[in-house]
This record gives structure tokens, sequence and C-alpha cells, in this order.
């Protein structure tokens, strides 16, 4: 019994001293780099003009406090050139001293110009090579890219992070159609081959935000709106505005938080919607969408009435009858839009091709006819 003791710990002393010196080794052959050394990019911003890429990194810099201090957050915007998107974000890595990592990075924002660009040569070095998220959202701006990455925002430590809670977390309604990069790539890259972003405006606040006292007067302070989109395709962009951009947002999302507005009987009526199902069906080149949305009633202003308003009350029954008229005249309104500018952001050419592939007529929107139908149900909230 002894000696099976003495043989365990034996050979327990002996796992445990190569275990150490495994650890030891690996320490000082693998290059560990720390985070202080690493430019973590929570917004990228991307700009192209005369074959040149200039590029915007919002870096949030850790400096890390002695002796077990507290460590701090610094977030700076770096600019760069560059003839290739990769050259651009080597030189940001220059400029800050560190290594750029993008792995965090859930925010481009591409300029007008950057959206004509082909999106897989555009993201494809971001994404294999500096490991950018695919989920990484894509707006867009009219705007300098730089300032708008840069522009402090009241209501969040900066504009990315704005950006990706009221896109992402469904903390805004109507028009915000949310787009990933690796959904904007598909959108360009399929038959319809365009693709509907998000629309960053700036706009001063006339009151500046009270904050601490270190941070109280540094420079303007900007509220953000994402209330239009912007359509690209390989050749062109143009402008959607506020309420084609909700008519679309609606029309192409499944998970639908939104609030609908209608003038009705010299009232004027408001709904939630709690639900939204959509069926397409193709015949040739003539596409029939029909859109059953359950909405709940929440308010009338303006309508004379003794009786309080219920779902099933014939004013709200009305008003829920000419918003479906309404937004079956929107939704067109956006079909004809596409057909004119010649850009198929409604992907109904994608829709005819998958039903009947490759047999389907090249650029054949112009020939494409749409019939819409809404059916609205009210009930209580």
């Amino acid at each position: 019994m002894k000696n099976v003791l003495q043989s365990f710990l034996t050979k327990k002393w002996a796992i445990l001293l190569v275990l150490s010196l495994f650890l030891v080794l690996f320490g000082r052959l693998v290059d560990n780099k720390a985070l202080t050394n690493t430019g973590i990019v929570v917004g990228l911003g991307v700009d192209y003009l005369d074959g040149t890429y200039k590029t915007s990194a919002q870096i949030v810099v850790l400096t890390g406090g002695a002796a077990g201090g507290q460590s701090t957050e610094n977030y700076i915007t770096y600019r760069a050139e560059g003839k290739t998107i990769s050259e651009s974000i080597d030189e940001i890595s220059k400029k800050s001293g560190l290594i750029v990592s993008l792995s965090h990075c859930n925010l481009v924002i591409l300029s007008h110009s950057a959206l004509l660009l082909d999106p897989v040569s555009l993201f494809l070095p971001l994404i294999n090579t500096y490991a950018m998220p695919e989920q990484a959202v894509i707006v867009t701006t009219e705007k300098d890219v730089g300032d708008v990455l840069s522009a402090k925002v009241p209501a969040s430590i900066t504009l990315p992070f704005f950006l990706q809670e009221t896109l992402l977390q469904d903390l805004g309604t109507g028009g915000y159609s949310v787009l990933a990069t690796k959904e904007y790539i598909a959108k360009r890259s399929s038959r319809s081959g365009s693709a509907v972003i998000p629309l960053v405006e700036l706009e001063k606040t006339a009151d500046k935000p009270i904050t601490n006292a270190s941070s109280s007067d540094e420079g303007d302070s900007y509220n953000v709106s994402v209330s239009r989109n912007v359509v690209s395709t390989k050749d062109k962009t143009f402008v959607l505005d506020e309420e084609r951009s909700s008519t679309f947002g609606l029309y192409a999302t499944d998970y639908v938080k939104d609030k609908l507005r209608v003038a009705s009987q010299g009232g004027n009526f408001e709904f939630d919607v709690i639900r939204k199902s959509k069926k397409i069906s193709v015949d040739g080149l003539a596409v029939k969408l029909k859109i059953d949305l359950t909405l709940a009633f929440v308010e009338a202003q303006g309508v004379s009435c003794d009786e309080k308003l219920t779902c099933n009350h014939p004013a709200v029954v009305r008003a829920s009858k000419d918003l479906a008229v309404k937004m079956q005249a929107d939704l067109l309104r956006c079909f004809d839009a596409s057909k004119r500018n010649g850009a198929d952001f409604l992907g109904l050419e994608n829709e005819i091709y998958k039903r009947s592939g490759r047999s389907t007529p090249e650029n054949c929107l112009k020939d494409i006819s749409l019939d819409v139908e809404y059916k609205i149900t009210v009930r209580e909230n």
C-alpha cells in the first residue's frame, strides 16, 4: 500500500512539473498582445473618391491604471487614405500606434460614392483580414463620414453606440430598415441588385446637454435621425422620403414594431402593429402581394363622438379601411419610384427568379406589374 501511494505522488508531481513548464514556455513563445496595445474599432466609415479610399475609424483606447488603478476609456476617430481599403486601415494602425481590430465593429458608415463600389470587393478584406462581423449594420450619410462618426450625441457615449441601440434594439419605429453587411452583399449581388440603407442625418442641438463639468463645453452636440433611406444599385443612389421609407420598412421587415397613423372622418387615428404576414404570388411577370396586418387601436384625436371608441366602433373600423387604402397607394408609389429609377428595391425580380429560374428575362423591371392588397384587422390592445 505504501509503495502504491509513493508511486501516485511521484506521478502527480511529475504531471504538475510538466504542466508548469508548458505554461511558462507557452507564455514566452506566444505573442499575446495586451488590450492596451489593441485599437478596438467601434465604428468604421468609408468614402471613395478618385480611386482613393478615405477611411475613418472610431477607436476605443484603453489606458490601464498603475498598480491596480482604475483604467480609462477614450474614443478617438482616426482618418487615413489608401489605394485599397486594407492600405487605409493599416495607415490608421500606424497613426494610432495600435493593432487595429474590427472584431467588435458593429457599424459601418458608407458615403454615397462608396455605395457604388462592388460590395464583395469592399467587405471581403474587412471580414477575412480584420475579422469584422458579418452582422455589422450598414448606414449611409450625405455628410463627411468622419465627421458623422465622431459627432457628439447627448443620449449616448458615441454615435456608433447610439445607432446600434436604435437600429438593433427596436428603440425606434417607422422607416427603420436595418441592413446587415451580409444582407447588403446578398441584395446587391442578387437579380434585383438593389439595397435600401438607412440615411443618417444630424441636426445641431439648440441647447447643450447637462453633463459633467469636464465635458460640458467640448464641442457641439447633435440629434440623430434615420427616418429616411437611400436606395443603392451598382450605378446610382437616390433618397426615399420619410413616408416611402416607412412604407418600405413595413413591407420588408418580418418583425415589425411600428405605429401607423391615418386621417379619417375629420380626425387622426393611431394604431400599433401587433402582427404582420406577407404572401407573394407570381404569374409570369405579374406579381400579386397580399399583406395581412393585425393592429391595436391606440387613440383618436379630433373625432366627435359621445361614446368611448373601441376597436369595434364604426369610426375605428372606417379608419382602418382608410388606412388600408392609404398603405396600398403608398406601396404602389414605392413601386413607381422603383421603375422610374430602374432600381428594384422591392425585390420583385428576385421573387420572379425564384419561380422562373434562368428563364427570367434580363432587366425585366420595366415589364413587371404589381397588384397590392392590404387586409387590416383591429383588436384590443
